[in-house]
């Protein structure tokens, strides 16, 4: 591969999957160390990714390969128009897409059709 553009358009997500009963078994102690745990861990793991990025690129350009940043708002508008955004907001838990409104380093790469009051 020679080329490469850089659309914004993917994302690292960690989801944690357990046994529902299994899980409210456990004492609220033990979940809340489990949440705070599982999170840090997330986070240090995204925080890792976005770091690599820059050394991946800079590898990869000593090799050969050309990088694009293209325009993103076309790329938006065609996944705004398509509905697609709105599909993920209408389809997936309200609490979990309220969570990652909120996430303030994203927030200026998101389109204004993925926010809930759009």
């Amino acid at each position: 591969m020679k080329y490469c553009s850089l659309t914004s358009h993917s994302a690292i997500t960690y989801i944690l999957v357990a046994n529902a009963e299994a899980w409210q078994r456990l004492p609220k102690n033990l979940q809340a160390i489990a949440e705070r745990e599982l999170n840090a861990a997330a986070t240090a793991a995204t925080s890792g990714m976005a770091g690599q990025e820059g050394t991946i690129e800079t590898t990869l350009r000593s090799e050969g390969m050309a990088f694009n940043r293209p325009v993103l708002d076309p790329f938006r508008r065609v996944i705004r128009d398509s509905g697609l955004y709105a599909q993920w907001r209408d389809r997936f838990d309200p609490t979990g897409w309220a969570a990652l409104e909120k996430t303030p380093e994203n927030w200026s790469r998101r389109p204004a059709s993925f926010r809930r009051d759009q």
